[in-house]
Formats: C-alpha cells, sequence, structure tokens
C-alpha cells in the first residue's frame, strides 16, 4: 500500500486544487495546490523506465480523472435514461481514454530522457501540454476540461498570460513547477538551474499578469446594457409537450420585467417548440420582443432531407427574424452518435440520442451596435471557436448553456469557471444564459462581475463593454501550443535516429 501513496496523494491533491462541490457544498478555492501536486508522483518516477512510468500515472491518471468527472454519470443515467451498467462503462471508456494520453505523454518524457540524455524532469512540461493540445480536439472532438489551467481562475495574475498561450501556457507552467521541485527533492545533476529558469519564468509571469490587471481600460469603448434569463425548467421538463405553453409563459414574463437592454438572451434550447426553416421576415415567435434577443431553440429544415439543428436565433425588437448560428461542435453521444459504422447499434440500445447536424460556420450575429459569438452548451471550452468567432470581429462571447443535465454537482461551477479563460485570450466580455446556473457576466480579465446561482430561476442585468483590440493569441492561435510539438516531434526524431546508430 505504502507505494501507491505517492499515486493517490498526487490524484487527491489535483482533484481538490479544481472548484469542486462535496455533499453539494463549495470547497474554497484551492487552485495553489496545483503548483505541487504532481510532485509525488514525479519524484516515485525518478529511475522508473518508460513501461513502470506508463502504468503508475495510469492508475494515478484514472483516479483522478474518475473523481473530477463522476458528475459524467448523473447526466448519462439521470437524464440521459441509460442504465446504471451502461453509464457507468460509458465513464469508464471516456475516462480510459483521457488516461491513456496522460499515461502516454509521461511514458514518451521517460524515453525521449534515456534516449537524449535530458532530464526527464525538464521534458514532462513539453510532452503533458502535446497531449493536452490533443484531447482538446482527440477523440470525438476532444474534452479537455480537465486541463490543470483550469484550476487557476481564481489566481487572475496567474492566467493573464492566457492572451499570448492559450491555457497551455499555465499549463505549462504549473507541470514545470511541480517538475522542478521533484527534480530538487531527488537531487539530479542540473536541479538548481532549471529552479532559477522556473523562478524568473514565474516572477515574469506574475509581472506581465499585475501589468495586464492595472492597465486595463475601459475608456472610449461603447457601452452595451445585457439582460440574461435563467428559466430553471427542470430537465425532466423541457420537452414535455404539456408543459411547452407554460415554459413559454415563464420566459415571456422575464421578457417582461426587462425595462432596458441592447440585448437579451435565452439559455439554449429553452424555445419549447421546434422551429422549422427557413425562417423568413416574421420570426414566428411573435411581435412581444422589446428588445434585440438571443433565443436558443431546436430547428429543423424539412426539405429534402431532414435535419435538427441546436440553434441561436437573434431575434430583432419586434419580432423579426435577422439570423441564425447553428452550434458546430456536437456533443458526442448526446447530440450525435460517432464512428456511425461502428455505433450504430446506440441508437437502438439509447434512442433518446440526437442525429443533429453541426453548422458549417462560425457564424456572428450582428444587431446595430454589436457583433455577437455565440457559444453554444460546451463550445465555451474549446479556446479555437471563441478566438475564430474574435478574428472575424466579435464585440462579445455569448455563451448559452443548460446544465440542467449535470444536477447539483461541480459541472455547473467548472463550466462557468473555465469560460473565463475566453474571456481572457481574446480581452472581450463574456456573457453567459444558463437554464439552471451559473449565469454570468465575465470582463477581459476574467474577473466575474455578476453571478447568478444554481437551481434558481432569476433575470440578470448589467453592462458590458464591446470590442477592444485583439491579443496575440486571437492573431495567432496556439503558436506555444505547436512549438512544444515540434520540440517533441524532433526528439522523438533524434531519438529514433540515435536507437538506429546503436543498432548499427
Amino acid at each position: 500500500m505504502k507505494k501507491f501513496l505517492p499515486l493517490l496523494l498526487t490524484s487527491l491533491i489535483t482533484f481538490l486544487a479544481f472548484p469542486t462541490l462535496l455533499f453539494r457544498q463549495p470547497l474554497p478555492s484551492l487552485g495553489l495546490l496545483a503548483w505541487f501536486s504532481l510532485v509525488p508522483l514525479f519524484i516515485f518516477f525518478k529511475d522508473k523506465t518508460p513501461r513502470q512510468v506508463f502504468w503508475t500515472s495510469f492508475i494515478a491518471g484514472f483516479l483522478f480523472y474518475s473523481g473530477a468527472f463522476y458528475w459524467i454519470y448523473n447526466a448519462l443515467h439521470y437524464f440521459g435514461h441509460l442504465s446504471p451498467s451502461a453509464s457507468l462503462g460509458a465513464l469508464v471508456v471516456m475516462m480510459t481514454a483521457m488516461t491513456l494520453y496522460l499515461a502516454g505523454a509521461l511514458a514518451l518524457a521517460r524515453w525521449l530522457s534515456l534516449k537524449t540524455g535530458l532530464s526527464f524532469y525538464l521534458l514532462l512540461p513539453w510532452t503533458w501540454v502535446v497531449q493536452d493540445f490533443c484531447l482538446n480536439y482527440f477523440p470525438v472532438g476532444g474534452f479537455s476540461w480537465g486541463a490543470l489551467a483550469y484550476t487557476q481562475t481564481k489566481l487572475l495574475p496567474m492566467i493573464q498570460i492566457a492572451d499570448l498561450g492559450g491555457p497551455y501556457l499555465v499549463t505549462f507552467l504549473i507541470v514545470l513547477l511541480n517538475a522542478s521541485i521533484a527534480r530538487v527533492l531527488v537531487r539530479e545533476k542540473g536541479a538548481w538551474v532549471q529552479s532559477l529558469l522556473v523562478s524568473v519564468l514565474l516572477i515574469l509571469t506574475v509581472g506581465y499578469g499585475f501589468y495586464r490587471i492595472l492597465s486595463y481600460s475601459e475608456e472610449d469603448r461603447p457601452h452595451f446594457q445585457v439582460s440574461l434569463l435563467q428559466g430553471n425548467i427542470p430537465q425532466e421538463e423541457k420537452w414535455q409537450e404539456r408543459r411547452a405553453q407554460a415554459i413559454l409563459g415563464i420566459y415571456q414574463e422575464m421578457m417582461d420585467q426587462v425595462v432596458a437592454s441592447d440585448l437579451v438572451v435565452w439559455p439554449e434550447a429553452s424555445y419549447p417548440y421546434l422551429l422549422s426553416f427557413p425562417l423568413r421576415g416574421s420570426s414566428g415567435l411573435g411581435a412581444s420582443f422589446k428588445f434585440d434577443t438571443i433565443v436558443g431553440a431546436v430547428t429543423g429544415q424539412f426539405t429534402k432531407k431532414e435535419t435538427i439543428s441546436n440553434s441561436a436565433l437573434l431575434i430583432k425588437k419586434g419580432g423579426e427574424f435577422a439570423g441564425a448560428y447553428h452550434k458546430l461542435h456536437l456533443v458526442p453521444f448526446g447530440e450525435y452518435v460517432p464512428y456511425q459504422t461502428v455505433l450504430s447499434f446506440l441508437h437502438k440500445v439509447v434512442p433518446v440520442i440526437g442525429e443533429m447536424k453541426a453548422g458549417e460556420d462560425a457564424r456572428l450575429l450582428k444587431t446595430e451596435k454589436a457583433q455577437l459569438a455565440p457559444l453554444i452548451c460546451y463550445e465555451d471550452l474549446f479556446p479555437e471557436i471563441a478566438r475564430n468567432f474574435t478574428k472575424k470581429g466579435a464585440d462579445l462571447l455569448v455563451n448559452i448553456t443548460n446544465d440542467a443535465w449535470y444536477g447539483v454537482t461541480s459541472a455547473p461551477i467548472q463550466h462557468m469557471e473555465l469560460s473565463r479563460f475566453r474571456a481572457i485570450e481574446n480581452r472581450r466580455y463574456l456573457i453567459r444564459s444558463t437554464n439552471t446556473g451559473l449565469s454570468a457576466i465575465i470582463d477581459p480579465l476574467g474577473r466575474v462581475v455578476k453571478k447568478g446561482r444554481l437551481f434558481q430561476r432569476e433575470m440578470m442585468e448589467g453592462e458590458v463593454v464591446l470590442g477592444g483590440p485583439t491579443t496575440f493569441y486571437t492573431r495567432h492561435g496556439d503558436l506555444f501550443a505547436w512549438g512544444a510539438v515540434v520540440v517533441v516531434v524532433i526528439l522523438g526524431l533524434i531519438s529514433c535516429f540515435k536507437n538506429k546508430e546503436n543498432k548499427g
């Protein structure tokens, strides 16, 4: 049991570093733990073979991911109507896929170390960033929710560098500090040189963070009034036909409370009826819209081929339809079945799995005052989506979502926290209208200006500032992450070349 203690410590401490609910109560912010949580595991890796590193990190990673993403079982079983065994099986498959990335990355760092002679503790941050980058895209569209960077949202000076390298640069520093401490503790040659380098990088990071915070200004930029509706409709009632009119009445009542606003925002799929496209002229939603409004709706096109989309509709004052964005990044096994040829049987096992059609482009919704970037559901998890919208001229990021799927778990809190990175990366205000919370207004420094409550019906009003200069990250994207890929590939080629020389 003693030999497993470092694995358990790393898994537990890393889990606690993320925003977490235990017994329905939020834990205090413990993001600082992430800067030290990997040290026990990294010390344990001393003198281990790549195979040993792989299996050790696999166990530690599986323990962490199982604790961090327990809420996925809730979504699949209680709301997705999968059986307990099917829900647990799906969770295990997902955890295994994610853990294989992590274990493979750490084993790769050890292999490269043995082949090149470079310190294992110097290589760890590079391979870690590569696996984070890959996990953002593969498999089935990616799922980087558990990236270490997202532990740091309460430490604003530490994450302002996201406007240079996105979450990957923050994760790199966290792993580098952990590796440097471990290297000192195992008394490896060169440890103090690496520690000095890390100290300089941390000082520069904090200095940059405070510079960004203290120099931030909203002068000479247009102000924009927003109203965010949180209907708090129970998930089991959302698509009951007998409840549709009552749900519409709830949103209409909330709309009537808005006195003055440049934009009203409904949550994802909050309109309780399927809307047929194309909508022309009158939206079909009635002429009771007193202000420009984004409405989350499920839309269908029933011309040559029937298709269903998860959409954000812009309805102008008076009820005129003014544009639509169809969700680009669909949720696998929720909105579509990936790998249809292999997994087509899932439609028979779980008929509630949708077969939605993804949108074709990142289409801005434009009012007379603003260009809006609609991010539906967990699209705010993916840095490239918000970045592409901002490059196209978005003045404001608008996330509409429905986190009722997760119940009273850590998921809604973590979802709001990770969205703060999108605001920082692009230096744009981000507003969130969610069905059950947490609705919020987040400024370009990642500060939560206003925040709602979980599972409460409420209407939030506030003022944001539009636009601003584009950041390095917005303009150039994931240069840092791609740089890490290049470093690892070059070292891999060198290692393979040396391996052939030795054999020769």
